[in-house]
């Protein structure tokens, strides 16, 4: 399906470069204290607090549907 998908991309239009990347285990490493932080840096919504107590295994202070 992917092989498809480049090759259809590559036929109908101008590529410069095509990218292929083995992200797998890529998450497995990532110091996810950072990650949440960097999320709540570049993300302009209130409710990211909310999120990282729910990710951090706590419970959000505040209940929200989304």
């Amino acid at each position: 399906m992917a092989l498809d998908a480049l090759h259809t991309a590559t036929m109908s239009q101008r590529v410069n470069w095509v990218l292929d990347a083995d992200i797998r285990s890529f998450f497995d490493s990532v110091d996810h204290e950072w990650l949440l932080q960097m999320v709540a840096h570049r993300i302009a919504d209130p409710r990211i607090p909310a999120y990282q107590a729910v990710a951090a295994g706590g419970k959000s202070s505040e209940r929200r549907d989304i």
